[in-house]
Formats: structure tokens, C-alpha cells, sequence
């Protein structure tokens, strides 16, 4: 995760996932939060992914 500016946060792939399977060792920092559409399309083609999950990626 990259902080672009104040309260706003750039999502990796890896960031996105944990984040999904709940897995995060700390809560996030409040704030809005971004992912690039290649991560967009990684995440949408995740084999475990659920469709209330994907409705969060899009």
C-alpha cells in the first residue's frame, strides 16, 4: 500500500487480497483507497473470488 497524499492510498494486488480474506495485521488508517486496473484485473480472476467480492474490486 503507497499513501499518495493525505487520506488517500494506492492498493497493490498482495494489499487487496489480504485485505478481501481479512488478514491485515493492523486496521487501515481511514481514508479513501485506489487500485490500478491491472490489479483490478488480477483481482478479478482470482480463483477464490466471490461475488460479493468482486462487486468490492469494481
Amino acid at each position: 500500500m503507497t499513501t499518495l497524499e493525505q487520506g488517500r492510498f494506492f492498493f497493490d494486488t498482495n494489499s487487496a487480497l489480504y485485505f478481501m480474506g481479512n488478514t491485515l495485521a493492523e486496521d487501515l488508517p481511514i481514508g479513501s483507497y485506489h487500485i490500478s486496473v491491472i490489479s483490478e484485473i488480477e483481482l478479478l480472476s482470482h480463483q477464490n473470488l466471490k461475488g460479493y467480492e468482486a462487486r468490492f474490486v469494481i
